[in-house]
């Protein structure tokens, strides 16, 4: 009377990638690819965890799945880790992880032109920035004087130097921020500044009404000016 059996002591050999490798996804339901290589003892089961510690229940080896990740809505964003268990019939069990930041929320931010000044003098101006986004870095920037037409996307800075558009007037700075998921802001960041280039003209004084002469020191000045852009009297 004989029996066989097989000896088998090494435990599947897997990989596990979120979203193939991907950095940053915008939506928690991604998609996960294994492999899992095992020659002695098959077939192999697997399961998943969000901790590491509580794991679903064991399911047949799928090359591909699809799953949720963990903390949604907000405060959900940030780095989500997916832990799987790969057993084969010996119930060796090897362990794998991925990792990818969950990033459901646009960047935001600010701008300041000339530290929020009324007017300016100068087509050339000092532009404030801030943003918001601290969960997927690096952040680009770009601008628009009509809120449609974009310059090239650039990294993010803290400060930068604007030309406006020429004519004296009112003029509005727009800036669009994308973060390292790709999503855009979709609130408007903008700032306005009065552009006044032009000298005031037709100015003039006039002594005591245009009198030739006076016995007082007190006299009355009579000013005019014009400046259709920036007059304050």
């Amino acid at each position: 009377i004989t029996d066989d059996i097989t000896l088998d002591e090494t435990a599947p050999v897997g990989t596990l990638l979120v979203e193939s490798g991907d950095t940053y996804t915008t939506s928690p339901n991604v998609t996960l690819d294994m492999t899992a290589s095992e020659p002695t003892s098959p077939p192999v089961t697997m399961a998943f965890s969000d901790d590491g510690v509580i794991f679903s229940d064991p399911e047949p080896f799928a090359a591909s799945r699809a799953y949720t990740l963990p903390g949604v809505p907000n405060p959900g964003d940030g780095l989500k880790t997916v832990f799987a268990t790969f057993t084969d019939q010996a119930g060796n069990v090897s362990a794998v992880l991925d990792t990818i930041v969950l990033d459901t929320t646009a960047p935001g931010g600010t701008l300041l032109i000339n530290s929020d000044a009324t007017y300016t003098s100068l087509i050339t101006v000092g532009l404030a920035l801030s943003t918001t986004e601290t969960t997927s870095i690096p952040v680009q920037m770009q601008f628009s004087n009509d809120n449609a037409n974009w310059t090239a996307l650039e990294a993010f800075a803290f400060g930068k130097t604007y030309t406006l558009p020429a004519g004296d007037g009112s003029k509005t700075v727009f800036m669009r921020l994308k973060d390292g998921a790709g999503l855009l802001s979709t609130t408007t960041i903008s700032d306005d500044v009065v552009l006044d280039a032009t000298k005031p003209s037709d100015a003039s004084i006039t002594i005591n009404g245009g009198a030739g002469s006076t016995s007082s020191r007190d006299v009355i000045l009579t000013l005019t000016a014009s400046d259709a852009s920036s007059l304050t009297m």
